[in-house]
């Protein structure tokens, strides 16, 4: 007797969408060029394998991590080029300047009403 094969349930569009964070339109773009392995689209509507979704998402991930230069810590990539170029007294004109306020939304100067009261 020919056993029947179990069918895994398959997922819906949005929901792959949900999973990769990516839009609904954009999984539908990928499906029909055939970069989704286990999309079908039945009538009108994309359904997906769903181990085959976990296992691309897990393939995507191993690229992206393998491709990606192995970080350094901040302090190291500040330190690259002999340190900070900017004297202390630059540091201090930058944090008056910033410090300083902006102009308000009633005040095209910049400067308070002296004639308001506080």
């Amino acid at each position: 007797m020919d056993t029947i094969p179990q069918i895994t349930q398959r997922v819906r569009l949005a929901d792959v969408a949900r999973v990769t964070t990516l839009s609904t339109r954009q999984i539908q773009k990928l499906a029909a060029a055939g970069q989704i392995p286990g999309a079908a689209k039945f009538g009108r509507i994309w359904t997906f394998d769903p181990i085959k979704i976990h296992a691309w998402i897990n393939n995507q991930e191993a690229r992206v991590c393998q491709a990606a230069p192995t970080p350094t810590s901040t302090f190291e990539a500040k330190r690259i080029g002999g340190g900070s170029r900017l004297p202390a007294a630059s540091i201090e004109a930058a944090y008056v300047r910033l410090t300083r306020g902006k102009p308000g939304a009633g005040s095209s100067s910049g400067k308070q009403n002296s004639s308001a009261r506080p």
